[in-house]
């Protein structure tokens, strides 16, 4: 779309950019005398590519992920709008009571982090400031998607021009450009950077505006130019610009490329392991896992390895925005500085449902794979551990049996140890770290906590056992 007609998705599809034009739409009383050029922030953009090359170096494409309008407003609509909504949903239903209970129902609104949130909405606020005062300031000076568009709307075969015969410098094409492309002093529009909102078509009546097929073929340089060289200083700034944006697109694909060979790297040793017909004790397992627990936080389902699942996820939060359970929480420190508001279980708030696959069907750059509701149940993201000195019933002599009755598997149940204390044991062949024990412990601290693993595995499916039915019988039961 763009090697044809330009930058359209930035007008028409991105949804950021929908919100700035609202935005600007709702400020124009700010800017009496319209828009105006914008200068080319090459610096700011230049330093972005390098911090974001950084980021890539790190094994993180958070960065990125940070200004891309896509993600950045889904995290606004995921820690700000729906939270809102689901507590309009609540109100709603408190006023109007039973009558409202068909059509709506009572919302468990989760804990609202102070922090992630004024990230999200702190970053929209900006950009909606910057729309107000000028524009698209955000699309041709800093988001990553808007320079790669620029790059490729400079060979895009449709492109808008001004016929300087039919220009009068009326200046009514310029006041409306929200992407402050258009130059009247010199009657030039720079395609690259115009977002094809088609605004100045529809102020200019004399056909000052027009589009044209770009000629592919050499252009003999003007006489005016031909003896001007360039300034170094362009010439050289705009080599480094585009040099490093090309070594960051080259890294990043890299970086996503070594993903996809460890995951199948993963998939091969897998099943040679089931053909040798290898299969491990919970003892084993619990050694080779332990190995690998050199994260903090849980990952969600379907990222199959912590590095994998970092290096593709942008942090856009629509699986948090579609967990069922609100387990999922945008991290702090969680997983370092690499995984920067990337999403995390948190099963000090809630649990992840055993049948539920919902953060795997919206992720948008397959971070999380889709699992089938079967693969999510046998998808082990860490193993249940149970402390002792923790539990309510070694502590106080207390009766309890919370964990056990909250296990989807059943591999926690309660078990009559030496001392004649019935206390919570694990199997770790058929635990899948879900949390669903954590919750409903009544110890503080918890008696159990999961520990992850940086690398999903697979686990057991639970033994069904028949229940035994007694006989019918003639006589009467009572």
């Amino acid at each position: 779309l763009t090697l044809l007609f330009g930058r359209v998705y930035c007008s028409t599809i991105c949804p950021l950019g929908t919100f700035q034009d609202v935005c600007a739409r709702l400020g124009s009383r700010f800017r009496p005398k319209g828009y105006h050029k914008q200068p080319a922030h090459l610096g700011a953009t230049l330093l972005l590519i390098v911090c974001v090359l950084i980021s890539a170096l790190l094994g993180s494409s958070w960065l990125i992920g940070f200004f891309e309008p896509a993600s950045l407003f889904g995290r606004s609509i995921a820690e700000g709008l729906q939270p809102l909504l689901e507590l309009s949903n609540n109100i709603v239903l408190d006023v109007l009571g039973d009558n409202a209970q068909k059509w709506l129902k009572h919302i468990e609104l989760p804990e609202i982090e102070a922090f992630p949130t004024v990230i999200a909405l702190g970053t929209v606020f900006i950009i909606a400031i910057l729309a107000v005062v000028n524009g698209r300031i955000f699309c041709n000076s800093v988001c990553p998607v808007g320079a790669i568009l620029s790059w490729i709307s400079r060979v895009s075969i449709f492109q808008i021009y001004i016929p300087q015969n039919n220009c009068i410098t009326c200046k009514a094409c310029e006041r409306v450009c929200k992407a402050g492309c258009i130059d009247l002093t010199t009657k030039t529009l720079d395609f690259s950077r115009c977002v094809v909102c088609m605004n100045c078509f529809t102020k200019c009546r004399r056909g000052g505006i027009a589009w044209k097929i770009r000629s592919f073929t050499s252009k003999p340089i003007p006489e005016k130019n031909a003896e001007k060289p360039k300034p170094f200083n362009s010439v050289s700034r705009r080599l480094v610009f585009k040099s490093a944006c090309i070594f960051g697109t080259w890294l990043t694909s890299q970086a996503f490329l070594k993903a996809d060979k460890d995951d199948d790297h993963e998939g091969h040793e897998k099943s040679d392991k089931k053909k040798k017909g290898k299969h491990r004790n919970s003892s084993s397992e619990t050694e080779h896992n332990g190995k690998a627990q050199a994260s903090k936080a849980i990952f969600p389902p379907g990222g199959s390895r912590l590095e994998a699942f970092s290096a593709r996820c942008t942090a856009c939060h629509r699986c948090i925005a579609a967990c069922p359970t609100k387990v999922l929480r945008p991290s702090i420190s969680e997983y370092g500085l690499a995984g920067f508001l990337q999403p995390y279980l948190d099963f000090s708030k809630s649990y992840c449902s055993y049948e539920c696959t919902a953060c795997t069907e919206v992720c948008p750059t397959d971070a999380l794979k889709p699992l089938t509701v079967g693969q999510k149940k046998q998808t082990q993201l860490g193993i249940a551990r149970f402390i002792k000195k923790n539990c309510v019933i070694f502590m106080d002599g207390t009766e309890c049996g919370a964990c056990a009755e909250h296990c989807p598997t059943h591999a926690l149940m309660m078990v009559k140890r030496g001392n004649g204390l019935i206390l919570p044991h694990i199997t770790d062949a058929t635990c899948i770290g879900c949390g669903a024990c954590v919750l409903p412990c009544p110890a503080e601290p918890k008696a159990l906590v999961v520990h992850p693993f940086t690398v999903h595995t697979t686990a057991k499916l639970p033994e069904h056992r028949p229940v035994a039915i007694p006989k019918a019988s003639d006589d009467f039961p009572f």
